[in-house]
């Protein structure tokens, strides 16, 4: 665990920010690290941005309000993974990058923790999600106002989205993700724990749903896949 850190340039003194745009999004992509900083006693927070309520996975929901289920599973699956610091923001699901005001909201979140790392998707949003996008571009234009490493969150160069998910970019060719430069493997332990963190995003979790999609993907949360990016401030 200590090693983990270490690669990621993170210490007992460190603050660590996660910036998901999405309930889910910073579990499929960091669970294992953010129990690693819970179980170190690492100060670290996630914000989530939205509450998700465009998703077209609506598992288990009927008649019920998307955004209520969904914001329930976040505050769920914190208390799950031990984080007390996080806040769940009200932006509009899918509207991300036509919102002025989300840089000045990102800006003051950071402003206020003042993180010495911050943890978001790669600038391609890993399938080309435009709210993955502008997130991680705000997140790397205000690096240099604020002096934290950035750790983007990625995928493993093998790594094919699927028809549905690449529908969400626009320009799918374009889509690239940045290759790693740190790579965190799970042990049978931490992957069964992160499992059960993703279960618990009943209404977007479904192995009934495209068995074979889903198998595959499982076999990708084996690992987690950063790329650490310095501020030119620090040395």
């Amino acid at each position: 665990m200590t090693s983990w850190l270490n690669l990621l340039d993170i210490s007992t003194n460190s603050k660590v920010l996660f910036v998901y745009p999405h309930p889910d999004d910073e579990s499929y992509a960091s669970a294992n690290l953010i129990k690693h900083l819970v179980d170190s006693e690492i100060a670290c927070k996630v914000v989530c941005l939205t509450k998700g309520d465009n998703s077209t996975l609506k598992f288990g929901v009927e008649n019920e309000n998307l955004s209520k289920v969904r914001e329930k599973e976040f505050y769920d699956v914190m208390s799950f993974l031990g984080v007390r610091d996080y806040t769940l923001l009200n932006f509009t699901d899918g509207m991300l990058e036509n919102d002025d005001a989300l840089a000045q909201t990102l800006a003051s979140q950071i402003n206020e923790y003042k993180p010495s790392h911050v943890v978001t998707y790669e600038p391609c949003g890993v399938y080309g999600h435009p709210d993955h996008i502008v997130v991680s571009k705000i997140v790397t234009e205000l690096q240099s106002e604020f002096n934290y490493i950035i750790l983007y969150s990625t995928v493993s160069s093998r790594y094919k989205p699927s028809k549905d998910s690449l529908r969400m970019a626009k320009n799918p060719d374009e889509v690239v993700p940045i290759e790693a430069n740190v790579v965190l493997t799970l042990s049978l332990g931490e992957l069964i724990h992160k499992l059960k963190t993703l279960r618990m995003y009943k209404s977007q979790v479904s192995l009934k749903h495209n068995f074979i999609h889903n198998l595959m993907h499982l076999l990708y949360l084996k690992k987690e896949y950063y790329y650490k990016k310095s501020s030119q401030h620090r040395s």
